[in-house]
């Protein structure tokens, strides 16, 4: 029988807070992009069973997974895959959509298709981004998970 874990959002900020202070080296052979320190931009879902997965986003999480450890309510959490490998298939969907911007169709939300929107999916992740076209000019908007509402998050 799963049993529920119900995360909240302040021991997820904690821990990660925790594994800032010491994550930094004054190297760069872990694997991280020493750009600023770790920072927790979102996650999703924010409540689920053992073993669901779980999507956390945010910047200078580096490329390599191993050097990657995330916490739940003290338990260990598997790491599948790093950050690098979206920023990957997020260049090769880009390239793609240089030649198919224009032969896609309007979303089918009501709201989204009056606003000209267009969506793409990422080639290798359950990713999309929603773009628009003015003239001759592709504008991406914004990039979302599959799992997010993001229905309602575009005005």
């Amino acid at each position: 029988m799963k049993k529920k874990i119900t995360q909240t959002l302040l021991p997820i900020i904690i821990i990660l807070f925790i594994m800032m202070q010491f994550a930094c080296s004054d190297d760069n052979k872990s694997g991280r992009n020493y750009d600023g320190p770790l920072k927790l931009t979102t996650f999703y879902p924010d409540s689920g069973y053992l073993s669901s997965k779980i999507i956390i986003e945010g910047e200078n999480l580096g490329t390599d997974a191993s050097q990657l450890s995330v916490y739940f309510n003290k338990k260990k959490g598997y790491i599948s895959q790093a950050a690098g490998n979206i920023l990957d298939d997020f260049g090769d969907t880009l390239n793609c959509l240089k030649n198919v911007a224009g032969s896609l169709s309007l979303c089918e939300n009501q709201r989204l298709r009056a606003l000209g929107y267009h969506r793409i999916n990422f080639l290798r992740h359950r990713y999309f981004m929603l773009y628009r076209i003015e003239e001759n000019t592709v504008f991406i908007d914004d990039i979302f998970h599959e799992l997010q509402d993001y229905e309602n998050k575009m005005k």
